[in-house]
């Protein structure tokens, strides 16, 4: 509940890991915050921190936040949109640590929780009254970047992506930013 409030807060329309990270510094009692205070995390010096990602009302919630644009930040064009080069630097150094795969993106198999609303990737539920799998019912995933949605519709452009496995990246910001040669981040 706090996350989905801290997502509010910050008028994103998904839920997203930050948010979660928020919910749990919000809880304040749990095992969970007690580890994230003592890493050093406090409730508002982090909902300043991730309003400092955001950039231009037209950036996706789940990756950049939405602030006024200042043309005077250094930033990089990807997809006819201004990221913050500082926001892209710190994106990129962390996936560059992994793995990546060519991927064709397609919709994923979810179970949706018929009484509770929320979907599960874990398949292995029982499909019955409450649980159901809904299949291709993930139908787009945000770029770790930059925010692109990748899609199964919209051609190649929107489902052409690498894939550690866990998070999606558009061939721009791939290419551009995290690929071992010729990453362009200044």
């Amino acid at each position: 509940m706090y996350a989905a409030d801290e997502a509010e807060r910050l008028a994103d329309q998904q839920i997203g890991s930050e948010h979660l990270v928020l919910g749990l510094l919000r809880e304040g009692e749990g095992l969970a915050a007690q580890l994230l205070k003592e890493a050093g995390l406090s409730l508002n010096s982090l909902r300043e921190e991730i309003s400092s990602w955001r950039v231009d009302s037209g950036t996706s919630a789940t990756t950049i936040p939405n602030l006024p644009w200042d043309p005077n930040l250094p930033s990089v064009e990807v997809h006819g949109r201004r990221l913050l080069i500082a926001w892209v630097k710190r994106s990129a150094q962390r996936l560059k640590q992994f793995a990546w795969v060519r991927r064709v993106w397609k919709p994923l198999d979810v179970v949706a929780d018929s009484k509770e609303g929320g979907i599960s990737f874990d398949l292995s539920v029982e499909d019955g009254q409450r649980y159901r799998v809904v299949a291709g019912g993930w139908t787009k995933e945000p770029c770790a970047i930059c925010g692109w949605e990748l899609s199964a519709e919209g051609g190649p452009e929107r489902s052409e992506t690498f894939t550690n496995g866990r998070e999606w990246l558009c061939l721009e910001c791939y290419h551009k930013f995290v690929a071992k040669e010729g990453a362009e981040v200044a």
